[in-house]
C-alpha cells in the first residue's frame, strides 16, 4: 500500500489482501460488499453514487507480448470528495507513471493534489487513456506492414496475417467500447458529487478517449480495406492461373464442354455489336442494393464499352404489369397502374441518386401491347403456341427442342415450376408459360384480337426487344437467376417467331448480393433499400463494392464491407488532394512513366477479359501504391499523369473521384498556420490546428505542404 498525501489524499494498493480491505474498512464507511468485492476482479466496468463516495469498475486493455494479443487489467476506484484509492491486481504503467511524477516534480504534485479528488481522478483517467493509445501501437506496426508488403507478391501470408489483426483489433475493442459509455457516466455523477466545477474535466477526457475509438476503427476500416485489396490480389493471380489453363483448354476441349467447366454464357460469336438489351425491372416496391448490383454492374459495362469507341443502345424494360403488382394493388386499394407508377418515380430516382445514366430508353411493357399481341399471334401461326379456353394462350415447349442451351436444363428440370412457371391442368406440357392470361375481375385487360387480357412475363421482353433491335441483337442480361425460366423462354419465343439464331449472341448473368450467405430479397427480410443505403452511405461507395467483385461472383455484403469500401475511396481521393498540392518543377522520370503505362495496359487488359473489373481496380491500386511511395519526391508532371490516370480510369467505370471542398476561411486558417509553423512560432501553429479541427478539418503536413481535409 501506498500513501500520497496533499490536499487530497492518494491511497494505492496493488495486490488487495484481507489485511488492505480491513485498513479501508476501519478508515472509511464503505460498503461491506464492495470491500469484499475489492479482492478479485470483476466482470463489468461501472460507475456507482453512493452517498459520499463513487465507486468505479475501469477496465483498459494491455498488450500481452507473450501470446501477442490484448487482454483486460483492472483498476478499481473509490472516491471520497478528499482521498482517492485505487486498486489493482498486477503492476500497471499509467499508475507507475502518475506516482512517478508526483515523487519526482514538487510542482506537479501540488497541481494534482492542491485541491479535491476529481483534480487527482482526472489525471490518473488521462494517463490511462494515454497508455491506451500507446498500447494501439503494436496494431499499427502490424497494418502499416502490411500495407508495405500489399503488393509484393505474398497475398496468401498476407491472408493469415490480416486475420491476426483483425482478432487483436476485436479483443482491444471488447474491452475498449464500454469505457466509453463508463466515462460518460463518469461525467453525469461528478455533476452531483463535485458540482458543475468539474464538468469541464470530465466532458475533455470523453473527448480525448474518443481518440482511442477513432484510432481503433481507423486501423480496422484499414485493415479491412487491405484485405479485400489483398483479396483482389489473390483473385487476380488465381485467375491468371486459371487463363493459362483456359488456353490449354481450347486446344483441346469442345465448346460445350468449355461452357460447362467455366460457365460461359456464349451462344455463338461473342462480339459486342451495337445493341445491349438489360434486364426487366417490376415496378411494385421499393429497390433494394441486391437489384442495384445488377444495375451498377451494366452502367460500369456500358460505360466502358462506350469509352473504348463503340456505339451501344442500351434499353431496359419496365414491368408494369404483373402478378406482384396486381396483389400489391389490391392490398391498398388502389389501381394496379397507381403501384406502377409510383414506384417507377422510385426506381428511376434510384437510378439517378446512384448515378447511372447509361441507359437510353425504358420500355414500359403496357406501351407495347399491340407489339406483344403481334408476337403472340406468329408464335401461333408458325404452331409454337395453342389457347387453353377460359385461360389463355401459352407456349408449347416441345416444339423447341433447344429449350434449356441457355442453363443447360430441359423442361423436365423445371423444379421450381410451381413458383416461376404457370401452372394448369390444361397445359399440353409442365414448363409451357403463358404468353397472354384471359383477365379475370378486378384484374387490369386489354381488348385484342387475343381477347381481353394482359401479357405473361415472358413475352414482353421479346416483343419490346424485337421493336427496337429486331430478331436478333448482340448482348443480354440480369441477375442470376433470371437464366432459368425467363432468358430460356425469351429464347425460345424469340427463335421460335423469327426462325433466326442465336436471338442473343452474348448473355451476361450477374452474381447475388447474399447477406451472412443468403441471397437478399423482401421474401428473406434480409434486405437493405436503395434509399436506406443512400441514406448512410454516398452513392460512390456501393459502385466500389459491386467493382470489387467480377459481375459473376456473389458480393456478401455486411456495414464492415461499405466501411471498407469507404476507406478506400477516402484514401483515393485523399492522395488526390495530396497530388495537387505537389508544385516541385523537373521533367517526367522513365519510372513514373513506365508505371503510368503498365497500370493502364493491365486496366484494360482485364476488362476485356470478361469485364474483370476486380483486376482492373488492382491495377489503380497498385500504381496508387507506387505514387503514395513516390510522393515525397513527385514532380508537378507526374503527379499531374497520376491524378489523370486514377481519376481518368475510375470514371470510365462511372466512380467521380470527388475532391474534398474546403471553404476559404479554413483554407485561410492552413496557410496562416503554416506561417506561423514555419517561423516556428509552434504554440500559435498547434492553437490554430485545434481551431481547425473544432470546425471539422484535420491538417496534415506532407512535404510539399499542408492537406487539409475533413474528418471522417
Amino acid at each position: 500500500m501506498t500513501i500520497i498525501k496533499g490536499k487530497t489524499t492518494w491511497v494505492d494498493i496493488q495486490k488487495p489482501n484481507k489485511k488492505d480491505i480491513e485498513y479501508l474498512r476501519k478508515t472509511y464507511k464503505f460498503h461491506p460488499i464492495i470491500l469484499d468485492e475489492l479482492l478479485q476482479p470483476s466482470a463489468r466496468a461501472r460507475v456507482e453514487r453512493y452517498d459520499n463516495y463513487l465507486f468505479m469498475v475501469y477496465h483498459l486493455p494491455v498488450y500481452d507480448h507473450a501470446q501477442k494479443t490484448s487482454r483486460r487489467a483492472e483498476i478499481d476506484v473509490l472516491i471520497t470528495r478528499d482521498t482517492l484509492i485505487t486498486v489493482h491486481y498486477e503492476n500497471l504503467e499509467p499508475i507507475e507513471s502518475l506516482s512517478r511524477a508526483i515523487h519526482n516534480n514538487p510542482h506537479f504534485k501540488e497541481r494534482v493534489l492542491s485541491e479535491d479528488s476529481a483534480r487527482v481522478l482526472y489525471y490518473l483517467i488521462q494517463e490511462i487513456i494515454n497508455f491506451s493509445l500507446r498500447q494501439l501501437r503494436h496494431v499499427q506496426d502490424k497494418v502499416e506492414a502490411i500495407g508495405k508488403n500489399l503488393f509484393k507478391g505474398q497475398e496468401s501470408e498476407l491472408l493469415e496475417r490480416t486475420s491476426y489483426v483483425k482478432r487483436d483489433i476485436l479483443e482491444y475493442r471488447i474491452i475498449a467500447r464500454p469505457q466509453e459509455t463508463l466515462l460518460e457516466s463518469l461525467e453525469s455523477a461528478s455533476r452531483t458529487f463535485w458540482g458543475e466545477k468539474t464538468r469541464v474535466y470530465f466532458n475533455d477526457l470523453a473527448g480525448d478517449y474518443l481518440k482511442v475509438i477513432h484510432a481503433l476503427e481507423n486501423y480496422r476500416e484499414a485493415v479491412e480495406a487491405f484485405e479485400s485489396t489483398n483479396a483482389q490480389l489473390l483473385n487476380a493471380k488465381m485467375n491468371h492461373i486459371m487463363s493459362r489453363f483456359t488456353v490449354l483448354a481450347f486446344l483441346t476441349f469442345p465448346l460445350m464442354l468449355l461452357v460447362g467447366l467455366f460457365d460461359i454464357d456464349a451462344i455463338g460469336r461473342p462480339i459486342i455489336g451495337k445493341s445491349i438489351y438489360d434486364f426487366w425491372l417490376i415496378v411494385y416496391d421499393d429497390p433494394h442494393i441486391g437489384n442495384a448490383r445488377t444495375y451498377l454492374a451494366f452502367d460500369a459495362f456500358v460505360r466502358y464499352v462506350r469509352n473504348r469507341g463503340w456505339k451501344v443502345s442500351y434499353l431496359q424494360n419496365v414491368t408494369d404489369i404483373d402478378d406482384k403488382i396486381i396483389a400489391r394493388a389490391r392490398e391498398e386499394g388502389v389501381p394496379a397502374a397507381k403501384i406502377a407508377r409510383r414506384y417507377e418515380r422510385v426506381y428511376l430516382g434510384n437510378m439517378r441518386d446512384l448515378g447511372i445514366s447509361s441507359v437510353d430508353r425504358y420500355a414500359r411493357a403496357t406501351d407495347f401491347i399491340p407489339e406483344i399481341v403481334r408476337q403472340i399471334k406468329t408464335l401461333l401461326r408458325r404452331r409454337h403456341a395453342y389457347l387453353i379456353p377460359g385461360d389463355g394462350y401459352y407456349f408449347d415447349l416441345s416444339t423447341f427442342p433447344d429449350y434449356g442451351k441457355l442453363a443447360r436444363r430441359t423442361t423436365l428440370q423445371a423444379e421450381d415450376a410451381v413458383s416461376r412457371i404457370d401452372l394448369s391442368a390444361k397445359k399440353r406440357n409442365r414448363g409451357d408459360f403463358a404468353l397472354w392470361k384471359f383477365s379475370k375481375t378486378g384484374e387490369p385487360s386489354w381488348k385484342t384480337e387475343l381477347g381481353a387480357g394482359r401479357p405473361g412475363w415472358h413475352i414482353e421482353d421479346t416483343a419490346i426487344s424485337e421493336r427496337f433491335f429486331g430478331p436478333q441483337y448482340d448482348l443480354h442480361g440480369g441477375a442470376a437467376d433470371l437464366k432459368f425460366p425467363h432468358h430460356e423462354a425469351e429464347i425460345a419465343q424469340q427463335e421460335s417467331a423469327s426462325g433466326k439464331k442465336p436471338f442473343v449472341r452474348v448473355w451476361m448473368h450477374t452474381g447475388f448480393l447474399t447477406v451472412d450467405g443468403k441471397k437478399m430479397s423482401k421474401s428473406a427480410h434480409n434486405f437493405v433499400t436503395i434509399n436506406d443505403f443512400l441514406a448512410r452511405f454516398p452513392a460512390a461507395i456501393l459502385r466500389l463494392i459491386v467493382l470489387q467483385h467480377h459481375y459473376r461472383s456473389p458480393v456478401d455484403y455486411s456495414d464492415a464491407l461499405a466501411h471498407g469500401a469507404q476507406k478506400t475511396l477516402h484514401n483515393l481521393e485523399q492522395l488526390l488532394a495530396r497530388l495537387a498540392l505537389v508544385e516541385t518543377a523537373g521533367p517526367m522520370r522513365p519510372a513514373v512513366a513506365h508505371a503510368a503505362k503498365n497500370a493502364e495496359a493491365k486496366f484494360h487488359a482485364a476488362l476485356e477479359d470478361d469485364f474483370a473489373t476486380p483486376q482492373a481496380l488492382s491495377a489503380l491500386f497498385a500504381f496508387a501504391s507506387f505514387i503514395e511511395r513516390a510522393y515525397p519526391s513527385l514532380r508537378k508532371k507526374e503527379a499531374a499523369l497520376a491524378a489523370a490516370i486514377l481519376e481518368g480510369h475510375f470514371r470510365m467505370l462511372g466512380l467521380m473521384l470527388a475532391p474534398f471542398s474546403v471553404p476559404k476561411g479554413v483554407r485561410a486558417l492552413a496557410v496562416l498556420r503554416e506561417e506561423m509553423r514555419r517561423g516556428k512560432n509552434f504554440a500559435a501553429a498547434d492553437t490554430l490546428r485545434k481551431k481547425l479541427e473544432s470546425l471539422g478539418y484535420r491538417v496534415d503536413d506532407t512535404p510539399h505542404g499542408p492537406l487539409i481535409t475533413p474528418w471522417q
